[in-house]
């Protein structure tokens, strides 16, 4: 587990920054470098007792990363493992079955999560080279990191909104357009955001300390964007709105989902770090949907005094 979270967290340091305060939103993304990848090819490097066996094949292999042979027989862990010996058995009997090796290096199912599974996929191509003889170089570990990264899973499907699920308004003008601007505009401003981290510094800064508890503000913020696509959802919008009324509400739910799995930092990290990474691109479509209605108002003359809700749309 802890060497998922120690690549999550060199992955996304630096990674992104959204605000939602004002009706807009502000983004900064970074994206895997050469030089976040050998930092994460660092965690899987790391061999902190010597016995040739990595951290995160510890945790597969339930044996000591602090002690270099964890069953005391006086062979290093890596070695019994390249001879086909169970490092945790001590004694002439401890050859490793066969059922044993594959619940190490063979991808499972059932309710297997995403982390179990890729880690298991990990670990079979890392054994096999090992196995070979062959050096296993700085190079082919940022390789083997790098099919790693972009192994992550596609999110789960999310609910995606029609103009079925827009209810319109009788008419269709400038004043309607105007009403619907200071009807959004007030949404936005009755779940303001007040200040604080974004959800995805909150992340990063959770993996890289391993602390649960620093978690629970991102919970609150999909209770946030949860309440925002139920008052969007119930304003009716102009005919001509009406598509931007959709992106608005499917842009804030692809929101909620990104930031909703990153709650699962420690229970399936892999796909938590699935979801940060569309976190960038809901950001985006956020701020396209947005700028379209924006546009729209900008068009067709629509114009909001200073002390008007939708006067934050235009801005």
């Amino acid at each position: 587990m802890k060497i998922m979270l120690g690549i999550g967290a060199a992955i996304l340091l630096g990674g992104g920054l959204w605000f939602l305060y004002t009706g807009r939103s502000e983004a900064t993304f970074r994206r895997v470098s050469p030089e976040d990848a050998k930092r994460a090819a660092a965690v899987l490097s790391k061999d902190q007792d010597g016995d040739e066996l990595k951290d995160w094949e510890e945790e597969l292999w339930r044996t000591d990363p602090l002690s270099s042979d964890s069953d005391g027989d006086g062979t290093l862990d890596g070695e019994e493992i390249k001879l086909g010996r169970n490092p945790l058995k001590a004694g002439s009997n401890d050859e490793l079955d066969k059922e044993t090796i594959e619940s190490k290096t063979v991808p499972g199912g059932g309710d297997w999560t995403e982390t179990d599974r890729l880690s298991r996929e990990l670990f079979a191509k890392y054994l096999a080279i090992k196995q070979s003889g062959a050096p296993f170089t700085a190079e082919e570990e940022e390789a083997l990191l790098a099919d790693f990264i972009h192994r992550y899973p596609e999110p789960a499907s999310i609910t995606v909104y029609t103009e079925s699920d827009i209810r319109l308004t009788e008419k269709d003008d400038v004043a309607a357009w105007h009403g619907y601007g200071n009807a959004i505009g007030s949404v936005l401003e009755k779940h303001r955001n007040t200040g604080g981290e974004s959800e995805l510094i909150i992340f990063e800064r959770a993996l890289e300390n391993e602390d649960e508890t620093d978690l629970a503000s991102i919970e609150t913020r999909v209770e946030r964007y949860e309440r925002l696509l139920l008052d969007f959802k119930a304003l009716p919008a102009p005919k001509s709105m009406q598509p931007m009324a959709v992106a608005l509400l499917n842009a804030l739910e692809a929101l909620k989902q990104s930031v909703g799995g990153m709650t699962l930092a420690f229970t399936d990290p892999v796909r938590a770090l699935s979801f940060a990474t569309a976190y960038p691109s809901a950001i985006d479509t956020l701020t396209e949907s947005f700028g379209r209605i924006a546009l729209f108002f900008q068009d067709n003359e629509v114009v909001f005094g200073k002390d008007e809700a939708g006067y934050i749309l235009t801005q």
